[in-house]
């Protein structure tokens, strides 16, 4: 069982992580599980709504191409949603990029923060979502498919497997939505990039 959850859970063996990792993790869910109305997109929407009025921008549907600091701030190149190269300079840049595309964007890491970044082992996890007409009244959030046998290769399993887990959008309020969202998602437990 632990092999399996830990690589739902985490994209990897339990042999990869830690004991407190794996007990974080575990023992939230066995716990319980607690969503707000409509999941994450709740938080999402209540960030929106916070800051619409103020002087902060997002620019959507756009690719960040370089990432750099100057006397005037930092610099951010990036293609628009018409793929134009366009640019602003902010007073700070949160980059939320997996270290693995970060350290092409950011030009001015130093020699050790580069070479820690090239260091880092890396597996992927997929996640697609399918949205439906109809809601589906369920009576849980997840599905899960990881069971039996301990696979003899992540690699070869993986392959055989369409998802691990699937989970319902509008578990916490069914009654209230009139169409689903339903996520599946898919660890690859073996070094990427």
């Amino acid at each position: 069982y632990f092999h399996q959850y830990c690589w739902s859970s985490f994209g990897c063996a339990y042999d990869d992580i830690s004991a407190a990792q794996a007990l974080n993790f575990i023992t939230s869910d066995m716990q319980g599980t607690q969503a707000l109305p409509g999941g994450n997109a709740l938080i999402a929407q209540a960030i929106v709504e916070k800051i619409k009025n103020g002087s902060i921008a997002f620019v959507g549907k756009s690719f960040c191409v370089d990432i750099r600091e100057t006397d005037k701030g930092v610099y951010i190149a990036f293609h628009d949603q018409n793929s134009r190269l366009s640019a602003v300079t902010a007073k700070k840049c949160i980059v939320t990029a997996p270290k693995m595309v970060s350290k092409y964007l950011i030009d001015d890491l130093s020699k050790q923060q580069r070479r820690a970044m090239n260091d880092m082992r890396y597996h992927a996890y997929l996640v697609g979502n399918v949205l439906l007409k109809k809601n589906l009244k369920l009576g849980h959030y997840d599905l899960y498919s990881l069971l039996g046998e301990i696979p003899s290769s992540e690699y070869r399993d993986s392959k055989d497997r369409s998802f691990s887990d699937i989970t319902f959008a509008n578990w916490a309020n069914e009654n209230q939505a009139e169409h689903q969202a339903l996520t599946l998602y898919m660890p690859l437990p073996y070094d990427m990039a």
